[in-house]
């Protein structure tokens, strides 16, 4: 539960353009002892999405998803959170 908790106080604390937005976190009675749902909204479509419906790749475009990749990942560490 205290991982959890922890958890929400980090997703909570993220503000980046390019990073998912936490909304809160919901638990129903049934599902109790499995643990709880996290609910967050994500915007555009996710990167297999994304190149499976493109197909290939410019290498522009790729040089612009890395970017935002680096950029939030640089905004996590700059707030000592580690992705896994």
């Amino acid at each position: 539960m205290l991982y959890a908790m922890r958890e929400q106080e980090v997703l909570k604390s993220i503000k980046h353009t390019n990073l998912m937005t936490f909304l809160g976190q919901y638990k129903d009675k049934e599902s109790a002892e499995q643990g709880s749902w996290l609910v967050a909204k994500l915007y555009g479509p996710d990167l297999e999405k994304l190149i499976s419906s493109e197909g290939e790749m410019t290498e522009a475009e790729t040089a612009i998803i890395v970017e935002q990749i680096v950029e939030g990942t640089a905004y996590m560490h700059k707030k000592s959170i580690i992705h896994r």
